[in-house]
């Protein structure tokens, strides 16, 4: 029988720093991609406004980077510094990482963990809206009793859709893992020195393709249900290209995006250090 990990603790620090980057990056693609697309059509439509799409495209290259740096490393903290509360209380995500692969994850501990932070963190989201209901009673009417209800079913929203989701996502990672292999992660002195990128690609990309037939599906549904008797042929036409469509294009979305997060991650590594990460049987 495989040798099950417990992932117990992630290093906030050394974490956050790789979201930040990760993120600062994406954001200045983002900030490039806005950029062109703006200057193409400041170009295209001439009139007053066409100066300040420019102008929204240009700062774009600087504003985008600099919000997702800041958000990728408070984001990230916050996540490595709930985890390791959380998996303090009731145990961290057990996985088996046999030959430097990542071959399964249990599903019960890692849903656990989310669910606990998803309560959290819904609890939090809840509270924020709770206050704001309470002032706006003032104004506007008996919305506090709105308040008080989202301190409630935010939470449990979060926790039990975290749970099931994350379960879900962390059963198909373990049949596709048995299929086509596990996640190339090099473990070395507490740290993550490397992961995959093809590896970890292969895996998000099949993960997003049975979402993508999933979203395809309720599209095609809702597409039939809108037309049906206005335009019956047009909307089982709809259906059918969502189908086909929404896998194709979560595919791609799925498998580049990952490919090229873990290949950046692995050029980061030995300039800023890698994630720290404490295990135990």
């Amino acid at each position: 029988m495989d040798q099950m990990l417990t992932l117990k603790h992630v290093d906030v620090l050394p974490a956050a720093k790789i979201g930040s980057i990760i993120s600062g990056v994406i954001g200045l693609i983002t900030g490039v991609l806005v950029f062109i697309f703006s200057s193409l059509f400041s170009v295209a439509f001439h009139g007053p406004h066409s100066l300040a799409v420019f102008g929204v495209g240009a700062a774009s290259i600087i504003v985008l980077p600099i919000a997702l740096l800041i958000v990728g490393f408070v984001c990230t903290a916050i996540e490595a510094w709930l985890y390791n509360i959380v998996a303090n209380k009731i145990g961290g995500v057990k996985v088996d990482l046999t030959k430097n692969r990542l071959n399964r994850i249990d599903p019960s501990s890692m849903a656990k963990i989310y669910a606990v932070c998803g309560l959290i963190v819904g609890f939090v989201i809840g509270l924020v809206i709770s206050i704001v209901s309470v002032f706006a009673s003032v104004f506007a009417g008996p919305y506090a009793l709105v308040g008080i209800a989202a301190v409630v079913i935010v939470p449990l929203l979060f926790a039990v859709c975290g749970f099931i989701f994350i379960y879900i996502v962390a059963l198909l990672y373990n049949y596709i893992a048995t299929k086509i292999g596990g996640v190339a992660i090099w473990l070395k002195a507490r740290e993550v020195k490397k992961v995959g990128p093809l590896s970890y690609a292969k895996i998000e990309g099949t993960i997003s393709v049975i979402f993508g037939i999933i979203a395809g599906i309720i599209n095609a549904a809702v597409s039939i249900a809108a037309t049906g008797t206005v335009l019956p042929v047009a909307g089982i036409g709809l259906g059918i290209l969502a189908i086909i469509l929404y896998p194709i294009f979560y595919f791609v979305i799925g498998f580049i995006s990952t490919l090229f997060t873990a290949w950046l991650y692995n050029k980061l590594v030995p300039k800023i250090g890698a994630i720290k990460v404490t295990l135990s049987k």
